[in-house]
C-alpha cells in the first residue's frame, strides 16, 4: 500500500488527522485537496484544552489517473479509502480511526440460567432505576468516574466499562458494605490477550478473561494507561498484584484477594437492557460524535443518527423526565466531562430501535461469582434463583523471589523495611506551617461523643473513599500526601452527605507535582492543607498517580491534563493542560492536640484526620487484630489517616481505626486497628475542613 500511495503522488508519512488532537469538534472523513487547504487550515472552534491549534492538511492527490481505466480506478479507490481511513478525525477524547471499542472474534457467552428478560416479570420492574441512588440506600456508593487518557492516551474504554460495572455489582452484592472494591483495569490491559490493550477491545472478552483468570483490585495494579499490545507491558506474575519496596525494588505480592466472573453475555434492546439492569450496571457500545464529545448536561439526543460503535461506557440506570425517557451512563473521560462528574443521560428508545448513538445495539453484562441480587427480584412464576458461592478468592500466588517487572525498577533505597524506608522518613518531624482557624474545631464542638464510631459504617453507610497504594508503580515516600488527601476526600463525602454522588477522590499526584508540602522523599502534611486552602485540589481524573516527583514546576499540565493521539504517536500520544475542571478548597486547617479524647471528638464531629506514626517491624508485619506496640520515644516517620475509634473489650483501652496507603493486601484490607498509645499515633495529628459551595452541589445534581 505504501508503494501505491507513492505511485499516486502521496507521501505516506504526511498522512495525519485533518484536525489536531486538541482542535475543533470532529468533522470525520473530510479529505482535503490542494484547492481546499487554506479553507481546512482555517477551521476552528472553542476548546477547553490549552494549546488548541489550527488543523494541518493533507497533500493534494496528484495521482488521479488522467485517462482512467477500470483497473486504475479500482486501485485509486483502494488508495483513496486508505487515505480517508488514515485521516479520520482525532477528537478531544477519541480517535475514530482507531476506536477503543473493537468487537472481538473471541466473543462468546457463558450463561448458566435464564437471562434476566426471560426470568423477570417485566410488568413488575420499576419504571426508573439509578444505581447511584440505590447503592446509597444500601449505605454504599457507585464506583467513581475515571479518565482513561492519562497519564497517556489509551483506548481503554472497554476495560474501564467492564471493570467499573463489575466493581458496582460487587458493591451491590455486598449491600454497599465496607470494603468497597475497585477492580483494576490495568490487570485486564496487561493480561487479556483476547483484546489489544490501549489499542482497543471488547467488554465481553474482558469478562471472558476474568472468568478464566480472575482479577484483582486497583491497589494491586494501578492504572498506567499502557497495555500488553505495542505499549511495552507484559503479563507477568507481578501483573495481578505487586508492590515496590525501598530495599528490594518491585515484586509480586504473595497473597491477595482476587475476584471472578461466573456468567457473562450480550444483550440488546430496551427490554433486555432494563431487565439486566435489575442486577446492576451493564456495559454498552456507543458511537462517538462531536456533539457527544462536547456534552455538558441534559438528555443527549444525537441528530446525526450515527450507528458506528467506537466506544464503550457503562449504563447505571434509566428514567424519564418530562415525557423523555433516558439512560444514565458513566463515561471514562474525566469528571469535567458530562454532568454530575463524568456521567451522562441519553435519550432512550428510537424509531430505528437502536437508540441514540446506537446505545441499545450491543450491550454486555458480567455476573460476579456469588452475586447476591438486591432485594428479591420480580421473577416469573416457577423461576428459581440460583444458589450462591463465595465472591472473593483468597490467592496464594506462586511467586519467584526474582520476579520483577519487564520495565526497569528504580534503584533500591538504603533501607531495611518492606514497605517503609527507615532512613528517609515520609513525614517531617515538626511542621512549620501555621494553622488557620476561623471557627470551632471538631474537638471544640459541644456535646458528648460515643465510645465507638467508624466512618466506614454510619448506620449502614460507608463514607470513606477508595484505598491506595503509594508504592506502585514505583516506590515513593508520598505518605504525607496520601493520608491527607484520603482524609479530605472522606470529609468531602461526609459534607455532601450523599454517597449517591460518585466518590470524590482527590489527586495525590497533583500534591506531589506541586511540592505542596514535599515530594516522593517525604513531606509535611500541613503543607497539603495549606496548598488546598490557597489553590484547591482537583480529583484523580486530572492526574493519575504515577509515584514520581514530576518536574516540580506545578505547571497547568501538572495540575490537570488529558492526552490524545498525536501525528507521530497513537499511544502515549501527546498531553495538554485542561483549563476548566472542578477543584476542592480547604477552609480551616490545624494541628490537633495530643489528647485521645480530643482526637475522638475531631473524628466524630468533622470526619477523618491525618496522623503521623512511628513505623516499627510489628507495624509493618501487621495482618489483623488490635496492634499494641508502645514506643517510649516515637520517631514519627509515616503518615496515615484515622477514620474511627473503638474500645478494646479485652483491655478497656481506646483503639483507632487507621487507614494506610500500602495497598489492600496489607493489614485488614489496607486498614488497621491500633491502640491509642501505640507507635505515637496520637502525637502528631492534623485536619483540614473542605469548603463545599452551592455551585459544586449544583454541578453534582444536589
Amino acid at each position: 500500500m505504501r508503494a501505491k500511495l507513492v505511485e499516486f503522488g502521496i507521501d505516506p508519512d504526511t498522512l495525519r488527522p485533518v484536525a489536531t488532537s486538541f482542535g475543533p469538534s470532529a468533522r470525520r472523513g473530510r479529505l482535503t485537496t490542494a484547492a481546499s487547504e487554506s479553507e481546512a487550515g482555517a477551521v476552528g472552534g472553542a476548546s477547553e484544552l490549552a494549546g488548541g491549534g489550527s488543523a494541518p492538511v493533507l497533500p493534494s492527490l496528484h495521482g488521479m489517473p488522467s485517462s482512467p481505466t477500470p483497473e486504475s480506478m479500482r486501485t485509486f479507490s483502494v488508495v483513496l479509502a486508505a487515505v480517508v481511513a488514515a485521516t479520520a478525525m482525532a477528537g478531544k477524547f477519541h480517535d475514530s480511526s482507531r476506536p477503543c471499542f473493537r468487537k472481538s472474534e473471541a466473543r462468546d457467552e457463558v450463561i448458566t440460567g435464564p437471562r434476566m428478560h426471560e426470568a423477570l416479570d417485566m410488568s413488575a420492574v420499576p419504571t426508573s432505576l439509578d444505581w447511584r441512588v440505590q447503592l446509597q440506600s444500601m449505605g454504599g456508593s457507585i464506583s467513581a468516574a475515571r479518565q482513561q487518557h492519562q497519564p497517556h492516551y489509551c483506548g481503554a474504554c472497554w476495560a474501564f466499562a467492564a471493570t467499573s460495572a463489575m466493581s458496582d455489582r460487587l458493591r451491590i452484592s455486598a449491600r454497599g458494605a465496607y470494603p468497597e472494591i475497585d477492580i483494576a483495569p490495568q490487570v485486564v490491559l496487561d493480561c487479556d490477550n483476547y483484546d489489544d490493550g490501549c489499542y482497543g477491545g471488547d467488554p465481553t472478552t474482558a469478562y471472558k478473561f476474568i472468568h478464566e483468570n480472575n482479577v484483582t483490585s486497583e491497589t494491586c495494579n494501578l492504572y498506567m494507561a499502557q497495555g500488553h499490545y505495542k505499549t511495552g507491558r507484559t503479563c507477568t506474575s507481578s501483573s495481578y498484584c505487586y508492590t515496590c519496596s525501598p530495599s528490594t525494588g518491585c515484586a509480586p505480592v504473595a497473597k491477595y484477594d482476587a475476584h471472578h466472573i461466573d456468567q457473562y453475555g450480550s444483550i440488546s434492546g430496551e427490554t433486555q437492557m432494563i431487565a439486566e439492569l435489575q442486577r446492576g450496571p451493564i456495559t454498552c457500545g456507543v458511537a462517538v460524535t462531536a456533539g457527544f464529545e462536547d456534552y455538558r448536561g441534559g438528555i443527549f439526543t444525537d441528530p446525526t443518527n450515527s450507528t458506528n460503535i467506537e466506544h464503550s461506557i457503562s449504563v447505571v440506570g434509566y428514567g424519564e423526565e418530562k415525557g423523555q425517557k433516558y439512560w444514565i451512563g458513566r463515561n471514562s473521560w474525566g469528571t469535567w466531562w458530562g454532568e454530575a462528574r463524568g456521567f451522562f443521560r441519553i435519550a432512550r428508545g428510537s424509531a430505528n430501535g437502536k437508540g441514540n448513538l446506537c446505545i441499545e445495539c450491543d450491550c454486555q453484562f458480567g455476573v460476579p461469582t456469588g452475586f447476591k441480587p438486591p432485594s428479591p427480584l420480580p421473577l416469573k412464576e416457577g423461576v428459581i434463583a440460583p444458589e450462591l458461592t463465595e465472591v472473593v478468592v483468597d490467592v496464594e500466588a506462586e511467586v519467584s523471589d526474582k520476579a520483577t517487572f519487564a520495565w526497569d525498577a528504580p534503584a533500591a533505597a538504603p533501607a531495611t523495611g518492606v514497605y517503609h524506608d527507615e532512613s528517609r522518613p515520609g513525614v517531617v518531624a515538626a511542621s512549620t506551617v501555621e494553622s488557620v482557624v476561623t471557627g470551632p474545631t471538631g474537638w471544640q464542638m459541644p456535646g458528648a461523643v460515643p465510645d465507638a464510631f467508624d466512618w466506614r459504617n454510619v448506620k449502614g453507610t460507608d463514607f470513606t473513599t477508595w484505598n491506595k497504594n503509594q508504592h506502585i508503580p514505583v516506590y515513593c515516600g508520598s505518605c504525607w500526601a496520601q493520608g491527607t488527601t484520603s482524609a479530605l476526600s472522606d470529609r468531602i463525602t461526609i459534607a455532601l452527605n450523599n454517597p449517591a454522588v460518585a466518590q470524590i477522590n482527590l489527586a495525590t499526584q497533583v500534591i506531589v507535582n506541586c511540592r505542596a508540602g514535599g515530594s516522593c522523599q517525604g513531606g509535611d502534611p500541613m503543607g497539603v492543607y495549606e496548598w488546598g486552602h490557597n489553590n484547591g485540589i482537583p480529583d484523580q481524573t486530572c492526574q493519575a498517580y504515577t509515584a514520581t516527583n514530576g518536574d516540580g514546576q506545578c505547571t497547568a499540565q501538572e495540575v490537570c491534563q488529558v492526552c490524545a493521539p498525536s501525528n507521530s504517536s497513537f499511544s502515549p500520544g501527546s498531553c495538554k493542560a485542561v483549563t476548566s475542571y472542578p477543584t476542592w478548597k480547604v477552609g480551616d486547617y490545624y494541628q490537633i492536640p495530643n489528647d485521645v479524647e480530643k482526637i475522638k471528638a475531631e473524628i466524630y464531629n468533622k470526619g477523618p484526620i491525618s496522623c503521623g506514626v512511628d513505623v516499627t517491624a510489628r507495624f509493618e508485619a501487621y495482618t489483623g487484630g488490635i496492634l499494641s506496640d508502645p514506643v517510649a520515644f516515637p520517631q514519627i516517620d509515616h503518615e496515615i489517616s484515622l477514620a474511627g475509634y473503638g474500645v478494646d473489650q479485652a483491655t478497656g483501652k481506646t483503639y483507632f481505626i487507621l487507614r494506610n496507603s500500602w495497598g489492600t493486601p496489607w493489614g485488614e484490607e489496607g486498614w488497621m486497628r491500633i491502640d491509642s498509645d501505640s507507635n505515637g499515633v496520637s502525637t502528631a495529628c492534623s485536619a483540614g475542613v473542605p469548603i463545599i459551595t452551592n455551585e459544586q452541589r449544583r454541578a453534582l445534581g444536589l
